[in-house]
């Protein structure tokens, strides 16, 4: 099977079980749909070897279940999750390193938070993200 045919399928799957709640009965809300396109003149992070970043803020409230997919053709990516209010990455997905198609990390505290976008392999390129919440 075709890589191309695989991210089609477990984008399908993805949402299929985003809108079945997964079997639980729990909400899914998507709160965020973003198109972007990382062309290396973006925010470089310090903390990560410098490397450029796309990011999205969102609100989640405590024990919110949050499932984050990025789909792309043109780079590995890597997704970190970050507390707006300290700063701190509280999960971080790298596409090369796991066998996961997506992050997902239930939050501590209600707040903001934000997704960062990289690419791993130096490449630049479009992407899809969505953000979902359970």
């Amino acid at each position: 099977m075709s890589r191309t045919v695989m991210k089609a399928l477990a984008c399908l799957i993805f949402f299929a079980f985003a809108i079945s709640g997964c079997g639980n009965g729990s909400e899914i809300s998507t709160v965020l749909q973003e198109e972007g396109i990382l062309t290396g003149d973006e925010t470089q992070d310090p903390g990560h070897g410098q490397l450029p970043y796309d990011h999205f803020r969102f609100s989640a409230s405590s024990l919110d279940t949050v499932s984050v997919l990025v789909d792309t053709d043109e780079f590995v990516p890597l997704l970190r999750l970050m507390e707006v209010a300290t700063g701190a990455v509280i999960d971080e997905w790298d596409a090369g390193y796991s066998d996961r198609d997506h992050m997902e990390y239930t939050i501590a505290l209600s707040g903001q938070y934000e997704v960062r976008v990289y690419s791993t392999d130096d490449g630049l390129g479009e992407y899809s993200l969505t953000v979902t919440v359970r």
